[in-house]
Order: structure tokens, then C-alpha cells, then sequence
């Protein structure tokens, strides 16, 4: 009911469910906005809880930024083959 008065313009969501949306869909909130035509996201969420793994290795990387480059070079190497 709530989706439906956003779409008829009834109600307007708050920024953070605006946020909440384009995770969701995978887009860009100034895209929902309507200020943009570009619909990749500009950040991606990993959570510690759905993915423990790459939530570690973003945290690593976070902390080292040797690491960073050593990783991103390695995932070059794999990717081109």
C-alpha cells in the first residue's frame, strides 16, 4: 500500500527508504530522484551476516592499503584469463 502511494504520488519516501530502495534494486538513488540517467549503484553494501567472507576481506583491505593493491592485482590476473 505504501509502495503503491509512492508510485501514484500520494506520499514521498524519506532518503533513508529511498536508500533502502535502490539497494534493493540495485540502482543509483539520484536515479530513483530522477536527477540522473545513470542506474549503476555508487556503493554496494556487504553485511558480516550474509557474507563473512568478503565482509573479512573488505575489512582487511580497509585496514592495509598494501594489501589492496596486491589483491586488485590478482583479481586483473584472474579475470583476464
Amino acid at each position: 500500500m505504501v509502495y503503491g502511494r509512492y508510485e501514484n504520488g500520494q506520499r514521498e519516501p524519506s532518503y533513508p527508504t529511498v536508500g533502502f530502495i535502490a539497494q534493493t534494486f540495485n540502482c543509483n538513488i539520484d536515479y530513483l530522484y530522477g536527477a540522473s540517467d545513470k542506474t549503476d549503484p555508487d556503493y554496494i553494501i556487504v553485511s558480516s551476516s550474509n557474507d563473512p567472507e568478503l565482509y573479512s576481506l573488505i575489512k582487511l583491505i580497509k585496514q592495509d592499503s598494501n594489501v589492496e593493491g596486491r589483491i586488485l592485482t590478482y583479481a586483473r590476473k584472474l579475470l583476464e584469463k
